[in-house]
């Protein structure tokens, strides 16, 4: 993990903090570990389709990305969505 990702637990104290905190590191077009942060936050807070936007824009610009793939399997097994969770496994089966 970067140190620009690494959480400053004396600053950020709770969760809304938090989330304000790695959206604006997201905010960096390259930040792509902020960016996944962002959506595991978001997809603890129950909030899947927000959550599967930032891997989604991810994969669109990157097709190979492999994390950002990973994070779509997780969000998508974590919300129940078998529909859109089989093309993920099938993209990270492709590039195993």
């Amino acid at each position: 993990m970067s140190v620009e990702t690494t959480i400053d637990t004396s600053r950020v104290r709770d969760a809304a903090s938090c989330l304000v905190w790695l959206a604006k590191l997201a905010a960096d077009p390259v930040n792509d570990e902020a960016k996944l942060a962002l959506s595991q936050l978001l997809a603890s807070e129950g909030a899947f389709e927000d959550s599967a936007r930032i891997p989604l824009g991810m994969v669109q610009s990157q097709p190979a990305n492999l994390p950002a793939v990973e994070q779509l399997a997780s969000i998508f097994s974590n919300a129940g969505d078998a529909e859109r969770l089989a093309p993920a496994v099938a993209r990270l089966r492709a590039q195993a």
